[in-house]
């Protein structure tokens, strides 16, 4: 789920969808990137969207990021998409394994501390504080 090193590459994978069926071919090729061993981390799209998936990346390892990416996709919530990290070195094999299927390179994991999301930015440990207050009351 965390991303692990600066300069990893951050891609957005899938379509925005609810259909199951039109998701396999996905789920087959991720499996694949994922027995060669391309994939660094991985996390679905779910509640809050992209954009909650990266923070929940950056914060689980306290990395920071860099990314470009649409915003009117960035809070839509479906289960036909995920955010992965992969080293650099590994990117042509990957985007070769995910070429039938839905892809975007949107960023980089870096060494710095702020999340940068288009153009906001938050400091990483601000979003933990915040992200640890909402189990505050359990």
């Amino acid at each position: 789920v965390d991303f692990k090193l600066a300069g990893d590459v951050i891609y957005i994978v899938g379509d925005t969808n609810e259909n199951p069926k039109k998701n396999i071919e996905l789920y087959r090729q991720l499996y694949i990137a994922v027995q060669k061993d391309l994939i660094t981390s991985a996390i679905a799209v779910g509640r809050g969207g992209v954009a909650v998936a990266l923070a929940k990346s950056a914060i689980g390892g306290m990395t920071g990021i860099d990314v470009m990416y649409d915003n009117a996709s960035l809070s839509t919530e479906s289960q036909g998409r995920f955010v992965v990290s992969i080293n650099p070195k590994n990117q042509k094999m990957f985007e070769e394994t995910m070429k039938n299927c839905p892809h975007e390179r949107i960023g980089k994991v870096t060494s710095s501390s702020l999340i940068k999301i288009n153009n906001a930015t938050l400091d990483i440990n601000k979003a933990l504080a915040a992200y640890k207050l909402t189990f505050e009351r359990y």
